[in-house]
This record gives structure tokens, C-alpha cells and sequence, in this order.
């Protein structure tokens, strides 16, 4: 049945394709080399076509009231061929009308014949008017010259061959809809290794990026590195720096991420995005219990973590019990990490920093007076406390005020999980500045391509056109300042009800301190949150709990916890 309805289709195009020629040439065009329709709603068309007597033509209609036809024999015309294949591989990326508005294809094709036309005497026009249909036709001389400036540029452009490796699809999602078309000298052979090597998560992707520097052979020359673990290739001598890069960028990249990526003074990771985190809140609830849902006023009840405290006994109260601050008070931790003055290792030393004691406090405090829902963050309780169907222990209903997050909490958890609840959130900078994710860039110090590879990761950096098409796309927070105007004036966000948050999350951005960040984070991290339920829950005392962390934290990582 599908390869049915795949031949009617072939027919339907070719047929399309034919009907729209010049009268006179509709019956000697009878066969199609390849043709494209894209579904849903408006069609475009491209499509190559032929005839018994070697005469070939490209038709493109992009939805603009335009007609392009280009001629020639058969003989001459691998250049149109491999100029239809290129404009081909454009419209097959997308598969409906909004994706092609949006990716811009029309405008990238009509370059793509711009180029190959621009040896014709005659201007090249393109026509806007709707109804109205343009003709251009370039005659078999035009293929000549174009031939001739083909293999002129091919013999001065040798093909880079470049390898990729990330654990998800961003980095092959960014070289395909905008890297590859904009570097056609650039082959760069992609693979996602969570995916096409079967693997199931970030600990089998470090495994093979282990394995392979380890070897010193088939290692890929750039890779993603996610915030987990991007500290630890950062310090792991195996990347690439690219003081060169920064150099030439630092007037315009956001600090912080930069020094996620440094070490020891050099850089060898660079983010196209950053992360920072700030509270979400229900709008409803905050004009309800706090008398007003504006962000400037709201967040003067959480301007520092004691008024945020204060102000998760006022919620209680007034709501009788039934409003708490936050699902879990696992929700606060990025928000203390982002408060302390130095790092988890000083001079070779576990540091604990008096904002995660603060931290401690805080969450025993939110336990024993219930001020948190009291459920583990992501358990099935903490998702419905978004859309209203969290359940104390006697079954009635809580409330949840607010959710700790970065804009990609908003986007992938939020919104999926309440969409119900569209127009009733709002957001404020909460009680610190802090960063929670993020993904980075980084190239294997051993490449064979280091200044291609530089070149890459500078593009995706750095190139306004991809940021600002990036932005539109993914709904996130390029790290370059040069875009950083356009997003503050233009992105509203109708589930927050208008409010542009983009603004206040640039500002939260400056003020995050990337030398936080370091290579044993992680298990550290792991021990701490585990060994803090047993002072929350009142098993032990806080001196009995920090003990055992110093402990556990010498045992497991071979260092001394003073």
C-alpha cells in the first residue's frame, strides 16, 4: 500500500512539475530524476526532470510566485545535476511548510541558483508579487562558463574530512541545518553514541571517549561534553586548547561558561549556550497569597535565602496549610551551590562552603514544619505538582508555588507537563545566581585539523546568523552578548503571560562564578545529597552527617576531607 501511494505521489509531482513549464515544452519532459513535495499545508515543489533528447530542467516553485528552468544537453550538465542535488539535500531536511519558512530554505536555494547563474548577461531578479510567476531561463553557453568556474573552484578547495562524536543529537542537529550548507569544503562524518553504538547514557559515551584518547587512535577531532562531566576532559590533557579562539571572541562570549571550560590558565571547551537558573512560580498563587504576581515585586520575597525561608512560612499560613514553597527541597540545591564563595576542592582539600551548610539547615527546617511537598525531585509527585495533583500523606491536595530551573525547565518539563496551566507562571531571579546544565565543545588535542576543528566550534560560537536562528529554533540562551539585544526585546512568552524572560536571565548569567566548577563535582555532589536525607529526617545530627561525608568522600575519591 505505501509504495502505492509513494508511485501515485511520483506521478501527481511529475505531473506537477510538467504542467508548470512554458506552453510548448510540457509534452517533451518525460522523466523525473528526482523530485521533492513537502506535506502539510502549502506544497513546494523541486524537482529535476528530462527527455529523449537530452535536454534537462530544474524546477523550482518555493511557495514565491517564482519558476526557475535552467537547460542544457545532457553531456554538460553534471554541474546542474550536482547543483540540484545540493538545493535537493536542502528541502529533503525539513517536512512541512512551517519547517521551511522557518529554516529559511527558500532563501538558501535562491542563492544556490544565483550562483550558478551569475554568468548570464541578464540580471537575476526574484519576484515577491503573489500570482505573479517569473521566468528565468539560462541557455546551454551559461553551463559552459559554470563548468569551467566549477572545476576552478574544486581544484582550489580540498575537501576537510572531520569526525564528531556527542551523546545526544544537538551537535548533529546544528551541523546539518546550519554548519554543513554554510561549509561545503568541510565533510564531517557525525556519530551520536548513545544511539547508533547502542549505548544507553553519558557513562557509556566518556567510556569510549576514555578508550579512544587512551589508545591515541579514532579519536573524534571535535565532541560535545556535557556539564557532568565536561570538567573532567577540560583536565584531562587530552583536549585541544583554544586560548587562540577566546582571544579573538572574549569582548563577546559570556564569562561564566568560558571558565567551566578553562584550566589552569587555558581554554579548551566553548559553550553556544549557557544555563542559568531562576525560580518559576505560579502566577495565580502569588496574587492569591502575596497580593501581586508582578516579577519585580515577587522577587522581593525571595531576595536572599532567610526571606525565602520567611516567605515559605507566609505561603503556609495564609493558604491553611495547603501552599508549600517547592515540591522538594532537592529543588533548592543549584540555587546554594550558586551562593558558595569557593569550590568543593581547596588546595587539595574537601571545602565545605557555609552555603551548603546553610543548605542543610534550610531543607531540615522545610521538613519539620512542611513547608515542601516532601517528595523526591523527579518522582511522579514532584511532575504533578505542576498541573495541581500533588497529595499530602491524608490525601489532600497541595499546592505547589514555585519550581527551580533554567529556561529548559521551563521548555521540556513545565510545559509538557501543565500545559493547562499556560499563562499562570512568571518568573524571578530568585535568592542567588546559579547555573544548572549546559553543553560545550571541545576538540582532541591530537587532531590532524586542529585549525578546521577551531574553525567549527568558532563558528557555532560566535556566527550571529546561526545564534539567532538557533534561538528561534531551540527556545534557549545563546552565551554571545552580540544577541543578546534582539532576545531581550523580542521573544515574549505567552505561557508566561508575555513576559520576556530573557532579560533578567542575561543578568543572572553575569553574575553565575564559572571557577565554581571542577572535576570531582559530581561525586561529591552524589555523596552529599545522599547522606543528607539522614539529617533532614532527623536520623542523625548535622555533625554526625557532615562527618561521615568527609569520610565517605576520603574513601571514595582518595583524598583528604579535612
Amino acid at each position: 500500500m505505501k509504495r502505492l501511494f509513494s508511485f501515485l505521489c511520483l506521478i501527481f509531482a511529475f505531473n506537477s512539475l510538467v504542467s508548470a513549464l512554458p506552453s510548448g515544452l510540457q509534452d517533451e519532459f518525460d522523466q523525473v530524476v528526482f523530485d521533492v513535495r513537502l506535506v502539510g499545508g502549502d506544497e513546494v515543489f523541486f524537482g529535476l526532470v528530462e527527455n529523449e533528447e537530452d535536454c534537462v530542467a530544474l524546477f523550482y516553485d518555493g511557495g514565491k510566485a517564482e519558476l526557475n528552468i535552467l537547460t542544457c544537453v545532457a553531456r554538460e550538465y553534471g554541474e546542474l545535476k550536482k547543483l540540484a542535488y545540493g538545493c535537493k539535500l536542502l528541502v529533503k531536511s525539513v517536512a512541512t511548510r512551517s519547517d521551511y519558512e522557518r529554516k529559511s530554505i527558500h532563501d538558501q536555494i535562491v542563492a544556490k541558483l544565483k550562483e550558478f547563474a551569475k554568468f548570464k548577461d541578464e540580471d537575476y531578479d526574484t519576484v515577491d508579487k503573489l500570482g505573479f510567476v517569473k521566468i528565468n531561463w539560462y541557455e546551454t553557453d551559461s553551463f559552459v562558463q559554470y563548468r569551467e568556474e566549477f572545476a576552478a573552484r574544486q581544484t582550489k578547495k580540498a575537501v576537510t574530512k572531520l569526525s564528531a562524536w556527542s551523546y545526544n543529537d544537538n551537535l548533529k542537529n546544528m551541523l546539518d541545518d546550519f554548519y554543513k550548507p554554510a561549509h561545503e569544503d568541510v565533510d564531517v562524518d557525525f556519530v551520536v553514541y548513545d544511539k547508533v553504538s547502542g549505548m544507553t547514557g553519558p557513562e557509556d559515551y566518556m567510556q569510549s571517549l576514555d578508550s579512544a584518547f587512551a589508545k591515541g587512535s579514532e579519536c573524534p577531532d571535535v565532541f560535545s561534553l556535557d556539564s557532568l562531566f565536561v570538567r573532567k576532559y577540560v583536565e584531562s590533557g587530552y583536549l585541544l586548547p583554544l586560548d587562540d579562539v577566546y582571544e579573538e571572541l572574549k569582548d563577546e562570549l559570556v564569562e561564566y561558561p568560558v571558565k567551566i571550560g578553562s584550566y589552569d590558565g587555558h581554554v579548551y571547551a566553548l559553550s553556544w549556550l549557557m544555563t542559568p537558573g531562576a525560580m518559576f512560580y505560579r502566577r495565580s498563587l502569588a496574587k492569591k497569597y502575596l497580593g501581586t504576581d508582578d516579577p519585580d515585586e515577587v522577587q522581593k520575597y525571595f531576595c536572599d535565602t532567610d526571606k525565602m525561608l520567611e516567605t515559605a512560612r507566609l505561603l503556609k499560613d495564609k493558604s491553611n496549610g495547603s501552599c508549600r514553597l517547592v515540591a522538594s527541597s532537592d529543588d533548592l540545591f543549584e540555587a546554594f551551590l550558586g551562593l558558595r564563595k569557593n569550590p568543593w576542592m581547596v588546595d587539595g582539600n574537601l571545602n565545605i562552603d557555609p552555603a551548603m551548610e546553610k543548605y542543610m539547615d534550610v531543607c531540615k527546617i522545610m521538613h519539620d514544619e512542611g513547608l515542601d511537598g516532601q517528595v523526591a525531585r523527579w518522582s511522579e509527585g514532584w511532575f504533578s505538582g505542576t498541573h495541581d495533583s500533588l497529595k499530602d500523606s491524608d490525601g489532600n491536595t497541595m499546592e505547589i508555588f514555585s519550581y527551580f530551573f533554567p529556561k529548559w525547565g521551563l521548555n521540556f518539563i513545565i510545559k509538557p507537563e501543565s500545559p493547562e496551566t499556560s499563562a499562570d507562571w512568571a518568573m524571578c531571579e530568585g535568592p542567588s545566581a546559579y547555573n544548572w546544565g549546559g553543553e560545550w565543545l571541545a576538540a582532541y588535542k591530537g587532531t590532524k585539523n586542529p585549525e578546521a576543528v577551531k574553525e567549527m566550534i568558532k563558528y557555532f560560537v560566535s556566527n550571529t546568523d546561526f545564534l539567532g536562528k538557533y534561538v528561534d529554533q531551540e527556545n534557549d540562551l545563546p552565551a554571545n552578548r552580540k544577541v543578546q539585544d534582539k532576545i531581550k526585546k523580542g521573544k515574549e512568552d505567552p505561557y508566561l503571560a508575555g513576559q520576556n524572560p530573557y532579560g533578567t536571565l542575561y543578568d543572572i548569567a553575569e553574575n553565575v562564578d564559572g571557577n565554581l566548577y571542577q572535576a570531582t563535582d559530581q561525586e561529591i555532589e552524589y555523596i552529599f545529597q545522599g547522606v543528607l536525607s539522614y539529617y533532614v529526617r532527623g536520623k542523625n545530627t548535622k555533625q554526625e552527617v557532615l562527618d561521615s561525608f568527609r569520610n565517605l568522600v576520603s574513601k571514595g575519591l582518595g583524598i583528604v576531607a579535612k
